[in-house]
Formats: structure tokens, C-alpha cells, sequence
């Protein structure tokens, strides 16, 4: 034992304490196992040791630990899309249980949020577990209220977005973000641990396409005709082309899909081009009226450019092209030579003819039948076929075998064509005001071949026969 104070005399430990050199002091008390020292300055006898124990407490720190779960797979939503998963995490206590009280998600990239209308916290059965969060106003949300139970169970909490609508979203052009979501703080009665990792991408596109470029414009009859080049933008959609009698001032809503006839503000739909179509032909219009358009894109989620484009050539005024009709003969007189009971005589002309006007034309005839004096030849008033020696008259606009004559109209189509009671085969009429040759609309340069045949009898009166027959085109404007 040291020679220590009188303190230290009487508390010594270890081995036998020795006791101090005060006088009539008792002797330390022996430490563990040890014997008591001898007293001070030999009056007093030494302390009896004693066995001594040492306890050491130990309490273990329980803690909840949050995890990286099985996150969704990537996916592209637009304005007004359904709610979408975004992250999933575990949370796990190492013993009893424990409450999510509050958490922090931190979103990516900057200014994510300008696209989100709501974030929630869910369990896998898509139950708030916390106060959902509507539009946020920075990467940052610090969700309150929140009872996330925390079991020894590893349990399954998602993240999930619903973006804004598209009358919410910022103005065209907007931004299209890849987001992404994890738990990066929460507020627990345990201990926190752990990280969640990583979550899903996103992507929330508010993005308007690209414009069209080089749009230009023709005018035409009752119609204005466009060309231009499509965006490169990898979800372009459609153009839409609006048309005004002024300057076009509208733009098409966000969110919304129109079709030709729709109306926006004062401007109405004139085309829609699906991709990759990049031409339109507006017929909406009337000649002499000036019209003024504008081109705008959309894409996938009807996000649309800004500030569109007018194409070059407006206003365009649509003009009626002069009214045409052309018709001619090929020849004015027509020798029959002469008439004979026992065989037929036939003779034929064509004629000419063509029109711009969308109703067609109609070429008609008159006249009267074959006469000599007050002696006449009957006409085949309802059609007949060539019999020698039968008294007949009659004309047709096709090919015939019998006799051999005719032909049929030829030209580049769109033609006319022999009209009815005149275009069948070896059948002959002629009454006066009948129609012989039609079209039903606009044609190019038609060639049609006029055959007549004449049969006389045995009793017909000798004499020269002849006829004036007068024939004339009508357009249909």
C-alpha cells in the first residue's frame, strides 16, 4: 500500500492497502481479495479486507433504416397524365416498431418541379401514408403529417408524381424533364439509417416541337394548296393550319386535339397533317375572298409550337379560272353517195369538244330526217338496227359492225362520252333536241366520230334526199 494521505489510507485498493503514517489511523481496507494494511504508526491493528464486484450496463440503440426498393420502370407522361410511380424504398426497424413521421424527397434536375402538380408518399397499395404535396415550388418537399408504420419486416413505400394539367403548366415553349425522387431525410422516434439510392426516370414533357419550315402556299380554284418541311423532333405529331379572313391571332389550346371545321377564337381549323405528311389542300373557301393562315405542331401529349408560321404567300385569294368551252366539227357536209334497197349507205364526222365548267357539257342535235320535196325517209325514232331495204335514218356515237362505222370517243381522260340511245353497237336513233354526246364534269379534249346510216325500200320515191342538222354544246358552269 502507498504512504498515502489519511484519504488515501483508509480507501486503498488492489492489494493489501498498507496504512498511512498518521498516528491512530486505521489501516486501508484490502481491495479485492486483499488483507487489510497494518494501521497507522503501529496503534491501531489494519482493516479486514473485503471481496469486491464491478457491473457494467450495456443498452443496444434500435434504429430504422430506409432502403433503395424495386423501383419502376422509366416512362414518358405528358400534361394531365395519371399518376405514375416514380421511386420505391423499404423501411425496416432492427427491433419493436417505430412511425414515419416526416420526410424530405429531393427531386432532380433543376426546376423538375415546374411540371409536377402533386407528389405522394404511398404504401404499395397506393395509400397516402403522408399530406400529399400540390405543386411545388422547388426540388425540395418536406412532407408532414405522415404515419409510415416500421415494423422488423422490410415494407415497400413508393414515391409517386401526377403531373399538372395542361392549362396549369408554364407557357409554350415549356420543358420537357427527366425526373427523378428519393427519400433523402425522415423524421423517426428510432435512430435513422440507411439510404435510398436511386429511383425511376420520369420524364414529364411540356415540351412544344420545332415549327414547320419553309411553308408556302398556292391559290386555286375554290382551294389554297400548302407544302412545307416537318420538324425533327423525334415525338412530332400533326400540323394543324388555321385560317382567318385577317391576320391569324390564335394559337391552338394546349391539351386539345382539333379537327378540320374546329374553331379557335376567330380562326378556324383548315387541315390537320398527321406526320409524315407535310401537305395540305384547304377547300373551305370561296373565290375572291383573301384568307390569311398560320401552321402550328403538336406532338405526342398535344404540346404545341410557338410562335408558328405564316406561310409565305398569304393572304391567298382563291380564283375561279376563265369559263372554257371548246367544240368543232370535223367536217360540215356529209355525202351519203347513192341510195340503194338492197344495201346500206352510212357516212360519219367527229367532233371536238372540251370544258373547264364542273357541271360538263352536253351536245345535242336537231334537225329533221332525209328529205326530197315533200318525199322523206323515216328516221329511227327509237333506235334499230340497219335492214336493207326497210326505209331508215339514224346516228350513233360509237363503233358499229353493221355496218362497219364509227368510233368510239378518245381523248386524255377525264372525256365525254356517247350519250344514252346513242352508244350502243349497231343501234341507230334520230330524233331532234336528243343529247348525243355528254360529261358529267370538267373534260380535256375529246374526239367523238358521228356515224349515220340510210336504208331506202323498193317503193321509195326516186329523188335527192338531203338534211340540215344543227349541232350544239352546252357547259354546265
Amino acid at each position: 500500500g502507498g504512504n498515502g494521505t489519511e484519504w488515501d489510507a483508509t480507501h486503498g485498493s488492489g492489494g493489501g492497502g498498507g496504512g498511512g503514517n498518521a498516528k491512530n489511523v486505521i489501516g486501508g481496507a484490502g481491495g479485492s481479495y486483499g488483507a487489510g494494511g497494518g494501521g497507522g504508526d503501529g496503534a491501531v491493528a489494519g482493516g479486514a479486507g473485503y471481496q469486491g464486484i464491478i457491473v457494467i450496463t450495456y443498452t443496444p440503440v434500435v434504429s430504422t433504416t430506409i432502403a433503395d426498393g424495386t423501383n419502376p420502370s422509366n416512362a414518358t407522361i405528358g400534361p394531365g397524365g395519371a399518376v405514375t410511380d416514380l421511386d420505391a424504398f423499404t423501411l425496416a426497424a432492427s427491433a419493436g416498431t417505430d412511425t414515419v413521421t416526416a420526410a424530405t424527397v429531393t427531386l432532380g434536375p433543376t426546376g423538375a418541379f415546374n411540371n409536377i402538380g402533386q407528389v405522394d408518399i404511398t404504401n404499395s397499395g397506393n395509400t397516402a401514408q403522408c399530406t400529399s404535396i400540390t405543386n411545388p415550388s422547388s426540388n425540395s418537399l418536406s412532407f408532414t403529417g405522415c404515419t409510415i408504420p416500421v415494423t422488423t419486416t422490410v415494407t415497400a413505400f413508393k414515391i409517386r408524381v401526377t403531373p399538372k394539367s395542361a392549362s396549369a403548366m408554364p407557357a409554350p415553349p415549356g420543358a420537357s424533364y427527366a425526373t427523378t425522387g428519393t427519400v433523402t431525410a425522415f423524421t423517426s422516434t428510432n435512430a435513422q439509417a440507411g439510404t435510398d439510392t436511386a429511383s425511376a426516370t420520369i420524364t414529364i414533357d411540356n415540351l412544344s416541337p420545332a415549327d414547320v419550315t419553309g411553308a408556302s402556299g398556292t391559290a386555286g380554284n375554290g382551294q389554297v394548296s400548302f407544302t412545307w418541311t416537318n420538324p425533327s423532333d423525334s415525338d412530332y405529331n400533326s400540323a394543324v393550319v388555321l385560317r382567318s379572313t385577317s391576320a391569324v391571332a390564335d394559337t391552338p389550346v394546349e391539351g386539345t386535339i382539333y379537327s378540320v371545321g374546329n374553331t379557335i377564337g376567330a380562326s378556324t381549323v383548315a387541315c390537320v397533317v398527321a406526320t409524315p405528311t407535310a401537305s395540305c389542300t384547304d377547300t373551305g373557301v370561296n373565290n375572291g375572298t383573301a384568307y390569311y393562315y398560320k401552321i402550328f405542331t403538336d406532338d405526342n401529349f398535344e404540346n404545341y409550337s410557338t410562335p408558328g408560321v405564316v406561310p409565305t404567300g398569304s393572304p391567298f385569294t382563291p380564283t375561279a379560272p376563265a369559263q372554257t368551252l371548246t367544240f368543232s366539227l370535223g367536217s360540215n357536209a356529209i355525202n351519203l353517195g347513192n341510195l340503194s334497197s338492197s344495201s346500206v349507205v352510212t357516212g360519219s364526222h367527229t367532233m371536238s369538244l372540251s370544258t373547264n365548267a364542273s357541271g360538263g357539257a352536253v351536245v345535242t342535235v336537231s334537225g329533221s330526217t332525209l328529205a326530197s320535196g315533200a318525199n322523206t325517209i323515216a328516221a329511227c325514232a327509237t333506235g334499230c338496227a340497219s335492214s336493207a331495204g326497210t326505209q331508215q335514218f339514224g346516228i350513233n356515237a360509237v363503233a358499229n359492225t353493221l355496218p362497219f362505222v364509227g368510233a368510239s370517243c378518245s381523248g386524255t381522260a377525264p372525256i365525254a362520252a356517247a350519250a344514252t340511245n346513242y352508244n350502243t353497237t349497231n343501234t341507230f336513233r334520230f330524233v331532234s333536241g336528243d343529247t348525243v354526246v355528254s360529261s358529267s364534269g370538267a373534260i380535256n379534249t375529246t374526239t367523238c366520230t358521228i356515224s349515220y346510216i340510210t336504208n331506202i325500200s323498193a317503193i321509195t320515191a326516186a329523188g335527192s334526199y338531203s338534211t340540215a342538222l344543227t349541232y350544239i354544246i352546252t357547259g354546265n358552269f
